[in-house]
């Protein structure tokens, strides 16, 4: 059989809530619009106050937080954006940033 192509879009997002640290994600979506659309929705599941806070294709994307201190890191490397979203949230303050969310979209 023909090997499976890779898709040439494959939009994700995250999307978190700061205030009840409430977090939501869509991956292998078709358009950027509809990747912050499903992230908003499962992120309004579990918080209140959610923001997307990244989007992308075809990478992978994590989220790090200390309470209402977040980051964000986008890689083509899952434990690179881990690493991007941990450093990203040390610097904004946190002092015990911990992952939240890491995936790839691709």
């Amino acid at each position: 059989s023909a090997p499976v192509l890779p898709k040439a879009i494959s939009w994700g997002a995250i999307a978190y809530s700061p205030k009840d640290m409430g977090a939501g994600w869509s991956q292998g979506k078709g358009d950027r619009a509809s990747a912050e659309k499903e992230a908003m929705a499962a992120c309004a599941q579990r918080g209140k106050g959610c923001v997307v806070q990244s989007t992308f294709n075809k990478q992978c994307g994590a989220l790090a937080a200390d309470g209402n201190v977040t980051g964000v890191g986008v890689s083509a490397d899952q434990r690179q954006a881990l690493q991007k979203a941990l450093d990203e949230c040390k610097k904004a303050g946190g002092t015990r940033c911990v992952p939240h969310i890491a995936f790839c979209s691709m």
